[in-house]
């Protein structure tokens, strides 16, 4: 008797050994890589990041593109006529061949200058074959309309603030793009974390059905007992399924994303998850001096200020035209071309020109309404830019106190899940004693685990908010 007494009481010390088999302390690493590792992958592999890197450089392209107005211009015509219409003219013109060359430059301050040559064979009826040469040089000045320069300088201010808003909002949607990656790692890292616990439950569970299984064929237990843990097997393998799908879907999620991503190349460690990470170095840049500001809003800001650029170029564009200008050339007619080539060069034949060329637009109303156009959506793009300012600032203030918030839970969170596993080692003794049924034991297991997983959702929020620093960077300039 003594024998099967002691057989009874040992018989809670085996199953108390085996519900207690998986630790209730943090699981160890599943996967083991840091996260700026997947995005060093991101980046050199996913054709989104790429696709935004080419549209960088195509805006640089285009607005470098935009100096070709200064860039010096060749013009060449080559040609033959021939004539043999009546004409009140006693030396009637018959057949002619010219070539006509001209190189021209705009320079930045207006000012154009052109120089032109040309030379004619005709064949006349009366005065057989002559040969024309000319050549002129000429320069003007812009006195009103691009005065000096101003249209140009206009334009470029507006090409480097369409450029600057350009390259910002491609580098927010880029940083974007990196955000919701790293949100499915934290994911990933959070439901293989959940996939562990599940697994531990489950043990948990499966050892004490095999306990009352065999207490019930032995008339020890009831069946309701039985029933009571093969509903929390059944529910825990549930919820088991329901974290491996979550797990492949964010691994798929993964491979669209990165192409040539393999999870089992490419691992999460606990390490990871829990480490602490400043916000403030994740924001974009390298700068540390100025006030953090989002980089749709720097957009948005050089947007305005390519309205503003637009506003006053549209003015200056409808002013009336006004150049100075002077040209100086001569000319040789001669039969032989060399003939006429150095009459041309010569001093004999020359011609002047000095004068103002005035041109303007008739209809002011028009013209006005243009103008009022082009300021009307500069002031809406002012408008825009101040409410994205102040949008960016009270973002900030709000990622902030969210991650302060977390921090705070996660402390908290800590404290309970270490309160909630030293109770489920202190109710395993009392069961050891027979003072509370294994189902009992097994919920109170349960609520550690449950705790555990509470602290690794919270580092999983707490990570996914600071990575939403990078959608900042630092305000350099400090004009909205």
């Amino acid at each position: 008797m003594r024998t099967r007494r002691s057989a009874r009481h040992l018989r809670p010390r085996l199953i108390l050994c085996a519900l207690c088999a998986v630790p209730l302390s943090f699981a160890p690493p599943v996967l083991a890589a840091p996260v700026d590792e997947l995005l060093k992958l991101a980046r050199e592999r996913s054709e989104s990041l790429k696709s935004l890197e080419l549209s960088v450089r195509a805006a640089e392209e285009t607005v470098r593109a935009r100096e070709l107005e200064l860039s010096p211009k060749l013009a060449s015509e080559l040609g033959m006529i021939r004539d043999n219409r009546e004409s009140l003219l006693s030396s009637r013109q018959t057949s002619n061949n010219f070539i006509d060359i001209s190189l021209s430059k705009l320079f930045a301050s207006g000012t154009t200058f052109t120089l032109s040559a040309g030379n004619t064979a005709a064949e006349t009826t009366t005065a057989g074959s002559q040969n024309t040469a000319e050549w002129e040089a000429r320069i003007s000045q812009s006195l009103w309309r691009n005065a000096f320069g101003r249209g140009t300088r206009l334009r470029r201010d507006s090409d480097q603030s369409e450029l600057r808003a350009r390259k910002f909002q491609l580098e927010f949607q880029r940083q974007t793009l990196l955000v919701g990656l790293e949100d499915l790692y934290w994911d990933l890292a959070l439901a293989l974390q959940e996939e562990q616990t599940r697994l531990r439950n489950i043990e948990r569970s499966d050892a004490l059905e095999r306990w009352i299984r065999d207490r019930v064929r032995r008339a020890a237990a009831e069946r309701a007992d039985l029933l009571q843990v093969e509903g929390l097997s059944s529910d825990r393998r549930l919820s088991l399924l329901e974290v491996r799908g979550r797990i492949a879907r964010l691994q798929n999620s993964l491979r669209e994303a990165i192409p040539g991503f393999d999870p089992k190349d490419f691992k999460i460690s606990e390490k990871t998850l829990d480490s602490d990470r400043d916000a403030r170095a994740l924001m974009t840049g390298s700068s540390s001096q100025g006030d953090p500001i989002r980089l749709d809003t720097l957009a948005a800001r050089f947007t305005a200020r390519e309205a503003r650029a637009e506003a006053a170029r549209a003015a200056d564009t409808v002013s009336p035209l006004l150049d100075a200008y002077a040209a100086y050339g001569r000319n040789g007619i001669r039969p032989e071309p060399g003939e006429a080539w150095n009459r041309a060069t010569g001093s004999d034949f020359s011609q002047t020109q000095v004068g103002l060329l005035l041109s303007l637009d008739l209809d002011r109303g028009l013209t006005s309404a243009q103008r009022r156009a082009s300021e009307l959506e500069a002031e809406a793009a002012e408008l825009a830019a101040q409410a994205s300012a102040r949008g960016s600032m009270t973002l900030w203030s709000e990622l902030n106190r969210n991650i302060a918030q977390l921090r705070e839970q996660l402390t908290e969170a800590r404290k309970s899940a270490d309160i909630h596993r030293r109770n489920a080692q202190a109710e395993q003794k009392r069961y050891q004693l027979g003072r509370i049924t294994a189902f009992q034991a097994v919920t109170i297991e349960i609520a550690a685990s449950e705790s555990e997983l509470e602290v690794y959702r919270l580092l999983n929020a707490l990570r996914k908010a600071e990575a939403r620093a990078r959608l900042y960077t630092r305000d350099i300039d400090g004009e909205t």
